[in-house]
């Protein structure tokens, strides 16, 4: 059997994405899990997929957007302030 080299990936091939949770999403940008699924229920968050009842966002587009400072201003996230009566 000849010598074969080994195949080494190439660099600028593309990868397939990974996905990460509304969780880990909403860690990259200071959101609650609740926000994440609130601005994605209004179409706010791109490279959404739904696995069976799970929701997962590509990464690599989820990235893009950071990087295009789209995000959702403050004003539009459900509020998460608590009242306190006098």
């Amino acid at each position: 059997m000849p010598d074969v080299p080994p195949i080494t990936p190439d660099p600028l091939a593309p990868r397939p994405s990974r996905l990460i949770t509304p969780q880990q999403l909403g860690d990259r940008i200071g959101r609650t899990r609740e926000a994440i699924y609130a601005m994605h229920h209004r179409g706010g968050i791109p490279g959404a997929v739904k696995l069976g009842r799970t929701l997962r966002f590509h990464e690599h587009v989820i990235d893009a957007w950071i990087v295009s400072g789209t995000l959702a201003p403050d004003a539009d996230l459900p509020s998460t302030k608590v009242e306190v009566g006098s």
